[in-house]
């Protein structure tokens, strides 16, 4: 049996997008797309194209890597684990 806790908003992330589960990290954690650039190296630019689903990274590009470090370390910086 699940124990209800509202404090845990549960989002089906597995049916996301991935530019849909990009917001949803941003919005999580509370970052930018300028910020999340700044510290991953990837552009604005490409950041939006992976929002609006026109680029999805491929599994084994280094730059789904720097998305997930810089997601981490973002979210490091403001305190969350």
């Amino acid at each position: 049996m699940t124990e209800e806790r509202k404090d845990v908003i549960i989002v089906p992330v597995m049916t996301m997008t991935f530019g849909e589960k990009l917001d949803y990290y941003s919005e999580l954690v509370g970052f930018s797309f300028k910020e999340l650039s700044e510290i991953s190296g990837i552009s604005v630019g490409t950041l939006s194209n992976y929002r609006l689903g026109k680029q999805i990274p491929k599994l084994g590009n280094p730059k789904l890597s720097q998305l997930a470090e810089g997601i981490v370390a973002l979210a490091k910086e403001k305190g969350l684990s």
